[in-house]
């Protein structure tokens, strides 16, 4: 798939994507292929810019996960959507695949985490623990399917009220609800990970408009359930 098929959305400030598995959100140590270097390259492909295209990044996806992302193509368009951040304005969505059924089917979990930096893990603390912060989210089971070899599995809509590192793949799995194929905190169960950036809502640069962009996961684990019970 070319980056222009993944586009959802593009303006002279921004553009919003849809990421595939396995992209990287930009660019690391190993000089890997990244959407960042992607959207880069296709600046200066579709003639939008001669040289030097700028792309800010504004949020990020782990490797494993997919779905909807925004960058900035201009630095103002980029401060407007950092300085979004830290609003209501930007709002984001997930949908998740767990193993079960929690207890009770929606509700809030809100824990104190603290960040590995060396092992690149997170985990859950006491309130009082030094330099950790408080991760918040809202979750809803919207189906559950009996997996042919992991049984009960449930499909989770999250909303996000902070952004902590692995925030969703440790909270749940700190109350006995790892993701399919989350190798760091559940089990390898042979899954791709039940991790996908669904919505995004967010105030368009510039314009008087608030916009929510939204993809739908194809693939497994998410093929197992009835998406039409989202709508």
């Amino acid at each position: 798939m070319s980056i222009s098929d993944q586009i959802i959305y593009e303006d002279k400030h921004i553009i919003v994507l849809s990421k595939l598995p396995g992209q990287l959100s930009q660019p690391d140590k190993m000089n890997q292929s990244n959407l960042k270097s992607e959207l880069e390259d296709y600046l200066l492909t579709s003639g939008q810019r001669q040289k030097s295209p700028f792309v800010g990044v504004i949020h990020r996806l782990d490797r494993p996960v997919g779905g909807v992302m925004v960058y900035g193509k201009t630095k103002e368009g980029t401060r407007e959507l950092n300085n979004q951040l830290q609003t209501d304005a930007f709002k984001k969505v997930y949908l998740a695949v767990v193993k079960g059924i929690p207890t009770p089917e929606q509700g809030n979990l809100q824990h104190y985490l603290v960040k590995n930096q060396k092992l690149n893990l997170s985990k859950v603390v006491p309130e009082n623990t030094a330099n950790s912060k408080m991760a918040s989210l809202d979750y809803s089971v919207i189906d559950t399917k009996t997996h042919p070899h992991l049984g009960p599995c449930s499909l989770i809509k999250v909303t996000l009220h902070t952004g902590r590192h692995h925030q969703i793949r440790v909270q749940f799995a700190h109350v006995g609800h790892p993701l399919l194929g989350d190798t760091k905190y559940g089990e390898k169960d042979g899954q791709a990970i039940g991790l996908w950036a669904y919505q995004l809502t967010l105030k368009v640069p510039f314009k008087d408009a608030t916009e929510t962009f939204s993809r739908l996961p194809e693939d497994a684990p998410f093929s197992l359930f009835d998406m039409a019970k989202l709508r």
